[in-house]
């Protein structure tokens, strides 16, 4: 499985995950199957609310996870449309904890519903 994190800075799994999805400096990749490593820079990160595109980045690299601490409705509809699941941290973790929290089946899927409607609500 691919799983991407939302992060402020490369180089480190054990940094903390980054709190706005689509904002986030860059995402690390984390191949399960591999057990390995990727960060791609968000090109993307500077934008008016609601008009982020960082999921076609994801896409691309086959994404089929996300792990956030929250996203709006518009990207968590994006991303479920192409086939890839968004799940919710409900405390801070680093992108290594966070991982192993998914992988173990412990975090929540985020719904439409509970998607953010604003700024500053992650």
């Amino acid at each position: 499985m691919q799983i991407a994190v939302p992060a402020e800075i490369t180089g480190d799994p054990r940094a903390d995950i980054y709190g706005h999805f689509g904002s986030a400096p860059c995402f690390v990749l984390y191949n399960s199957e591999t057990n390995s490593y990727k960060y791609i820079d968000n090109s993307n990160q500077e934008h008016n609310h609601g008009q982020c595109q960082p999921t076609a980045l994801l896409r691309d690299e086959e994404v089929q996870a996300v792990i956030c601490g929250g996203m709006g409705a518009r990207a968590v509809n994006l991303l479920n449309q192409m086939g890839i699941k968004v799940y919710v941290i409900d405390k801070p973790y680093t992108i290594e904890e966070g991982i192993q929290e998914l992988l173990k089946g412990s975090l929540s899927e985020l719904s439409l519903e509970g998607a953010c409607n604003h700024h500053g609500c992650h």
